[in-house]
């Protein structure tokens, strides 16, 4: 059934409220009217029955004066001057003033208005007046030989009223219908027009305004519009037949003369099946037309280039039915377009058991399109034959012309190819995958298997270097040391290179100096050096800092390979190790290490292939001097890791210059004074009881040996489970674990250790596997720190004070040194640069950090007792940055191992160290920085 327009069913609903207001203020003024005219008759014929029988019914007559008296409505009688002569109580209905038409008269003045009108022409009138709220007619009947005017009153307020209500009702719709936009015309029962807007004058270019259209007969009005209209006749013919019928008809178009398309509404105006009239509705759509025509040419273009792209074009409703498939999309199915059209997509697409799996996506997709919001996906189908076909969709939502969502436009591109290359490609990684996997497994247990009776060997020749020798033996230690130190370079060379590759390499930042890097190197060449006559030579530039901040380690492996390189290929003379600043900044030094030989030299043409992976110059070198051929690549990968180049300058039998440069942060020699007091320390584990967990004979003897001379008393475990049967019968001060173990490797025990014993005992890993991401293993166990094997001697001590914190540890003993010989504890001298002389940021600054960090005192506290570590990590997290900018070197990395415990809520006991230390220190600093606010706020004199 076709739908009314809002607008036209409230000028129906108005015109009819119209109709009845009328029919109802009519019926009043009739019955009003007649019975005035009943009343005047009779007092007509009561005059002239007074009149001829004055005498004789005195009696009557006065029976008859009483008749005005009781009258509710006015009634009086004037003379020609306008005086009263009678009137009854129903006089006092009216005001002080009465008001006719513009004119405003007071009370006496206005019968004295009445009599110089009627006296006029003696004939009887009606005059309406109003008084304050009330409106009145009165009757004025002059009678001329009397010399009187006898006036009969009526309220006709209620009429008034009406009329008003009515007004006001006209009004309001023609401001509706001026304000449509749309061309209105509204024509009564007599096809009389009854309202019209400027709008249809506008239209039919009508020169009348719509006041002067209306009451004008229909059909002639039509006349005026018919120039408008080639085929006016068939529209005329129209419009009877639709009057005829009287049945609502939207949405017929007609053309104009000049191109115009007009769409025209019908809709009769029905009151309980009595016709009053009809409402038409004209607008204009010439620019809707065109707009529809351009986008259907539009979609015709787009569905053309979609089928010379081969994609598939689908228009689904709202319940998913098929409304448009182009030839693409049935191709890429398998089916007809007529086999898809009215089909569900769900139904035909999805006839297996995975539709429940894609329906919540589907309705997620419909809710979007709802919102006007398009989006691509990738979705499974299966085609007529039942295949899977992938397709990349592109949807977006459709509309109709009053914007309102009607279904789904969808591209398809069929991706079938692309996945099954995508599976082909995942598979392909998965093995390549599987393959490093194993790679780094044989690797890894390459590395133990090696590097455990390793770290037997060399820690017993250090070990036995330690006790009296004769030269003989001195000499034989030395080749066994010097051999397993070889063996040891050629696996670390294997290892690191596949670190490289795999870009698992990290670099460490800690404090060193260059002078102990190089000293370092040149011990451990000197004796190859010396046997074959060479001179070692070392040359540091004075201007270097005494600390730096990088990876001494690396670079002690870099400057040992290609000392040691320098070494083998030099017959006689001498190689040279020296380094020299370049640039620095107040933070940085840029440093140039040079090491050059008088060596065979290398070949012009050879020297861009040296570092490449398993290369030497040729064939020759490598039997003659060995090697695998790795190390200079590692060295230039590694420089380039740290940020620096290196390059070759050399002439063949006369020696080769390698030069290489790296930038370093300038690090704190006070760190590094304190941890050389430490290696020179005696005694440092006294009467600690630490568990050493070791499955090799040989190893056990050397952790006991080193410990033990440090006072330490050692309980040896052979394997995981024996070390979990120790720990349950006894409480350690330290553990030391290997890992690989028979029975129950190092992970199985720590594991059991912490969750099955609630142990927190520190744990320390002794792994020969250098494989990256094994110390993130151990410490996602629980292991609290990691050394690989073959480890320092010097190393192991050092690990093993600074868990045993709670007997002056090595951390202990670097904070009371550092309090003893440091005059500050922080440094202002970053907070000075950025302030660039303003001594009051700098005074606001330290004000922040004291009120700032003694609030995290208390807090810190607060987390600490209550156990909540996501806050305790936040906090520590904010106070990282406050820490390094007031240069508070000592906190510097202990505010990090707190952020770090506590993260990962592992460690305990070492955070409850930490606490305690770190609230001492930022006491005292706040000590100190008070009295630098002091210092500061004082007048410059």
């Amino acid at each position: 059934m076709t739908t009314i327009p809002d607008d036209i069913l409230e000028l129906k609903r108005l015109l009819t409220q119209e109709r009845e207001a009328r029919k109802k203020a009519e019926a009043e003024l009739e019955e009003k009217s007649y019975s005035l005219y009943v009343l005047n008759e009779r007092l007509k014929n009561v005059n002239k029955l007074l009149e001829e029988q004055v005498a004789k019914r005195t009696q009557d007559m006065k029976s008859l004066a009483r008749m005005p008296l009781e009258n509710p409505e006015p009634v009086l009688r004037i003379d020609f001057e306008g005086k009263i002569i009678f009137c009854n109580e129903a006089i006092n209905k009216i005001a002080s003033d009465l008001q006719v038409g513009e004119e405003r008269y007071a009370f006496d003045q206005f019968w004295e208005y009445i009599a110089l009108n009627v006296c006029k022409t003696y004939t009887q009138k009606e005059i309406e007046a109003e008084t304050g709220n009330h409106y009145f007619s009165f009757t004025c009947v002059p009678l001329k030989e009397e010399g009187y005017i006898n006036i009969y009153g009526r309220s006709i307020t209620s009429q008034k009223n009406i009329e008003h209500t009515l007004k006001a009702t006209a009004s309001r719709l023609t401001t509706i219908i001026s304000s449509i936009q749309s061309a209105i015309l509204v024509v009564d029962e007599t096809d009389s027009v009854l309202l019209v807007n400027q709008m249809f004058c506008d239209y039919f270019d009508i020169p009348l305004s719509p006041n002067q259209l209306i009451g004008m007969d229909a059909w002639k009005m039509r006349k005026l519009i018919q120039r408008q209209f080639d085929d006016f006749k068939v529209i005329q013919n129209q419009v009877g037949k639709l009057v005829e019928e009287r049945q609502v008809i939207l949405d017929i178009e007609m053309e104009t003369k000049d191109g115009r398309v007009i769409e025209r509404d019908y809709i009769p105006i029905l009151d309980n099946k009595e016709y009053l009239g009809s409402l038409w509705k004209f607008q204009d759509i010439t620019i809707r037309k065109k707009n529809q025509a351009l986008l259907e040419q539009s979609e015709e273009k787009y569905r053309n280039i979609i089928e010379n792209m081969n994609l598939g074009l689908i228009e689904v409703d709202l319940q998913e039915r098929i409304a448009y498939a182009n030839q693409s999309f049935c191709l890429m199915t398998g089916y007809t377009s007529k086999e898809l059209i009215g089909k569900k997509t769900t139904e035909i697409f999805f006839r297996d058991n995975r539709l429940g799996e894609i329906g919540q996506n589907l309705e997620r997709i419909q809710s979007r399109r709802r919102k006007a919001i398009s989006d691509a996906y990738e979705i499974c189908i299966k085609n007529k034959e039942g295949n899977d076909v992938w397709l990349l969709i592109s949807g977006a939502p459709l509309f109709d012309d009053n914007k309102n969502f009607i279904g789904t436009i969808g591209i398809h591109l069929d991706i079938t190819d692309q996945k099954q290359m995508e599976k082909d490609l995942r598979d392909a990684i998965s093995k390549a995958q599987a393959s490093v996997k194993a790679k780094e497994i044989f690797l890894a247990n390459m590395s133990h298997e090696i590097r455990t009776p390793m770290n037997a060997i060399l820690g017993m020749s250090r070990l036995l270097h330690k006790t009296p020798l004769n030269e003989q033996q001195i000499s034989f230690l030395k080749a066994i040391t010097t051999s397993a130190e070889n063996l040891l370079v050629i696996i670390n060379d294997i290892l690191d290179f596949s670190k490289i590759e795999a870009g698992k390499m990290q670099m460490e930042q800690v404090d060193f100096t260059v002078k102990d890097i190089l000293k370092q190197v040149s011990d451990i060449i000197v004796y190859k050096a010396e046997e074959k006559g060479l001179h070692i030579k070392t040359h540091i530039d004075n201007r270097i800092s005494k600390a730096l901040k990088g990876d001494p380690y690396r670079l002690n492996q870099i400057l040992l390979n290609l000392a040691g390189n320098a070494v083998k290929f030099t017959h006689q003379g001498s190689v040279k190790i020296e380094t020299r600043l370049l640039t620095e900044t107040e933070n940085s030094q840029c440093i140039e290490f040079i090491v050059s030989d008088t060596g065979i030299g290398i070949e012009k043409e050879k020297q861009s292939d040296i570092f490449k992976s398993f290369t030497q110059e040729d064939n020759s070198v490598t039997r003659k001097f060995g090697g695998t051929g790795l190390g200079l690549s590692i060295c230039k990968r590694l420089i380039e890791l740290m940020g620096g180049s290196i390059s070759v300058f050399s002439e063949k039998g006369k020696g080769t210059t390698m030069a290489f440069t790296l930038t370093f942060e300038i690090g704190n020699s006070e760190t590094l004074e304190q941890e050389e007091k430490l290696e020179e320390a005696e005694n440092m584990l006294p009467d600690r009881q630490i568990l050493l967990v070791e499955d090799n004979e040989f190893n056990r003897m050397l952790a006991i040996t080193v410990l033990s001379n440090q006072g330490a008393i050692v309980t040896e475990a052979v394997n995981g489970l024996d070390a979990v049967q120790k720990v349950q019968k006894k409480d350690f001060d330290l553990i030391l674990m290997d890992i690989q173990m028979p029975e129950m490797n190092g992970f199985e025990a720590t594991s059991y250790i912490r969750s099955h014993l609630n142990k927190q005992t520190p744990i320390i890993a002794l792994t020969a596997n250098a494989i990256k991401g094994e110390k993130e293993r151990c410490l996602e166990v629980g292991m609290n720190d990691y050394l690989s094997k073959p480890f320092e001697e010097k190393d192991l001590i050092h690990r093993c004070s600074v868990w045993l914190f709670k007997q002056q540890s090595t951390m202990e003993i670097k904070i009371a040194e550092t309090l003893k010989t440091q005059e500050k504890l922080y440094d202002l001298s970053q907070l000075q640069l950025i302030s660039r002389g303003d001594k009051n940021f700098v005074c606001k600054m330290i004000q922040l950090f004291i009120n700032s960090s003694s609030e995290a005192l208390s807090k810190f506290k607060s987390y600490h007792k209550n156990r909540e570590f996501d806050r305790f990590y936040s906090l520590a997290h904010q106070l990282k940055p406050n820490i390094d900018n007031m240069g508070i070197s000592s906190l510097r990395d202990e505010i990090r191992e707190i952020e770090q415990i506590s993260h990962r809520n592992y460690n305990l006991d070492r955070l409850d160290y930490l606490m305690t230390h770190f609230e001492e220190v930022i006491v005292q600093i706040n000590q100190e920085l008070h009295q630098e606010l002091e210092h500061l706020k004082e007048p410059v004199s």
